[in-house]
């Protein structure tokens, strides 16, 4: 098979626009319906008309992609998460504080001082 260069184009946008209608509070419908008087610094007009819609359009596009650009996704997914994770580890705080702690210079207690 020929090597040949895909573009993507609005499919691409699909899976993570969807990700974000989905995690983000500001951009969740319940919270719109159960907080109506929250300040936003944005508010999207035709509510629930509107997210509703694009969650479908999102959906019809994520499912016209081919089973190809999905294997790719994932390859990507696994690399970006496997580099993610490893890096996390030794650069997170929780592992500075399970590393143990410098010994001290100087003697521990009054009588290692004085050598006794």
């Amino acid at each position: 098979m020929p090597l040949r260069i895909v573009f993507c184009g609005t499919p691409a946008f699909a899976v993570p626009s969807l990700r974000l209608l989905i995690d983000q509070p500001d951009f969740q419908i319940v919270g719109v319906v159960t907080q109506p008087d929250r300040p936003r610094g944005f508010r999207v007009p035709w509510v629930p008309v509107l997210p509703i819609l694009s969650v479908i359009c999102c959906l019809v596009l994520m499912t016209s992609l081919p089973l190809e650009t999905w294997l790719r996704f994932v390859v990507w997914l696994v690399i970006g998460l496997t580099i993610y994770f490893l890096y996390s580890r030794r650069h997170s705080e929780f592992a500075r504080d399970a590393q143990p702690a410098a010994e001290p210079a100087g003697p521990r207690t009054p009588h290692d001082a004085a050598g006794k």
